[in-house]
Formats: structure tokens, sequence, C-alpha cells
């Protein structure tokens, strides 16, 4: 991590100015020998710098380690720290990669939760919408009734998918940590930095609401306890890499606990190492099931 390299260039400098400090004041020898004169001064000054510089930086590892270990814990690589990375899902399409932890995400719920959930008829159950407190989506509405309807897209569906993207904001843009980009008001995955042309509010809610067509089409499988507009935004939210969430999950399976398939999306084992997991896609989907609820 960026972390450990910053400490290990520090640590490098002081030892250096640690030598050369020995090497000018006579190599080592002019330390003990108070008749080495000006080269034995030259050596204890470089030596209390070096070591003040070593002081520092302990202190500056013991502050983070004390009051805030999960920052030095952070995977935080060049990558991220330059490429703008959002602190969202992935928009349409632009998920984080998913391979498989040995534990559970602290996002996810405990298993016996969602099982339970999932037994009452709704694993999405008490989830309250967040997404349009303070969303304008009533300036963008009759483009989305006509775009909606020409296109055969419940006008709902955009409103909410827009609302959790962009709150409405025509200029709302986010770089991903794949390089890639989310552009406009529904946050339209692209490879290519958002332009005037990608962030026009009726071009990108257009291409908004074909890629929530395409995720209606994907999201298809039924799943007991599972509502059926949920897949559709998850898959809508994921994933750069390939992955469907909405497909069967392997590993809540009968010997799991479970007692009907469910997607990927639900399942809380091996979601993922990303902050973007399966469970993150599971939080987005539900919210939006209850966005579109409430506006129901």
């Amino acid at each position: 991590s960026i972390w450990k390299l910053a400490y290990l260039i520090i640590f490098a400098l002081v030892i250096s100015v640690m030598v050369v400090g020995s090497l000018k004041g006579g190599v080592f020898s002019n330390i003990f020998e108070p008749s080495s004169g000006v080269g034995l001064v030259e050596a204890k000054k470089m030596w209390s710098r070096a070591l003040f510089g070593a002081i520092f930086a302990i202190l500056i590892y013991l502050i983070p380690f004390t009051f805030y270990p999960e920052m030095l814990r952070a995977n935080i690589s060049f990558s991220n720290l330059f490429s703008g990375g959002g602190g969202k899902t992935g928009g349409a399409g632009a998920s984080g990669s998913f391979s498989s932890p040995s534990s559970p995400s602290k996002s996810c719920v405990p298993k016996e939760a969602v099982i339970s959930a999932i037994s009452s008829g709704n694993v999405c159950a008490g989830v309250r919408c967040g997404a349009l407190d303070g969303c304008n989506y009533q300036k963008y509405l009759s483009t989305i009734q006509s775009e909606s309807a020409r296109l055969g897209v419940d006008p709902k569906l955009v409103i909410v998918t827009m609302c959790k993207e962009s709150k409405g904001n025509p200029t709302a843009n986010n770089q991903n940590e794949n390089k890639t980009f989310d552009c406009g008001l529904m946050q339209v995955n692209q490879p290519t930095p958002c332009d005037s042309s990608s962030l026009e509010p009726s071009k990108n809610i257009t291409a908004g609401i074909v890629k929530l067509k395409l995720a209606l089409a994907s999201a298809n499988q039924v799943y007991s306890g599972v509502p059926p507009k949920a897949g559709v935004f998850a898959t809508y939210n994921c994933c750069s890499n390939g992955t469907v969430p909405n497909s069967q999950s392997v590993d809540c399976n009968a010997s799991a606990g479970f007692s009907s398939p469910i997607p990927k999306w639900v399942c809380p084992i091996n979601p993922g190492d990303s902050k973007y997991n399966m469970c993150a896609v599971k939080a987005y989907a539900c919210e939006l099931t209850a966005c579109l609820e409430s506006l129901n």
C-alpha cells in the first residue's frame, strides 16, 4: 500500500543520511574518537538529524496507529489515489472486481438474517428509501416520460435510478478505479471522460433508459422472496468484470441453509473483496426497490 511505501522511503532516507554522516566523519571511527575534529562535528550533526527524522517517522506512524488503525490497513494504491475512484457502487455497470475473500464483507448482514428475510417473503424488507430525498427529478420528468414510453420502460424505474445515481444533478461525473467514467443524471458508464455530449440531459437519460431496458431483459429469472425489480437495479449497477448478479448463487445453497435458490447479489457468502461487492449491490438494489414502492 501507499503507507508502506511512504514509511519505507522515510526509513531509507534516514539510513542514507546516517551512513553519509558516518563516512563524512571518517567511516565510523570519528564518532568514537574525540581527536577527529571537524569530521566528528559534521558526523554528529548528520546523525542527529537522521535520528530526529527517525523519531518523527515513528510518531507519524504511532498517531494513526493509535487513533485510526483502519487507515494503515487500507489498501490505498497509487492507481486509486490518482484515478479519482468514486464512492459509488459503479453506476451502469462499473462496479469493482469480485473475487472470493475468506470472510464476508462488513457490509453484509448475517446469513441467518438473509434466510429469515427470504422466508418472510422479501429479502429487502425494512430497507428505507433515501435516494428520493432532495432529488430534483421533476425538472426532467417530461423527458423521462416521453423516452420511457418510446423505449417501453416504466418511468418510475428511471426516476429512482436517476435519484440514486446523481440526485438529479446533470453535471455529475465520476472516475472509477478501473479508469472508466460515470456520466450525468443516471451515471452512464463509458471508457472516456464525460463531455458536453455525454452530460446533455436528454441524451444521457435516453442512454440510461436503454441500459435499464437491457437490465430488465437480463434480470428475467424469478426467485422466491426476492422482488423482481430489485434484480433489475442490481444488474444496472453491476458489474464491469462480467459477473451476472442475477444469476443463481452457488454458495447460498441447501447445504448452507437456503431452502430455495437465490441470486448472487443476495448471497452474503463470498460476496467479493471489493468495497463495491455483492453486498453493496444488494444495498443499492433494495434501496431502489423501496423507493419504487414509495412512488407507487
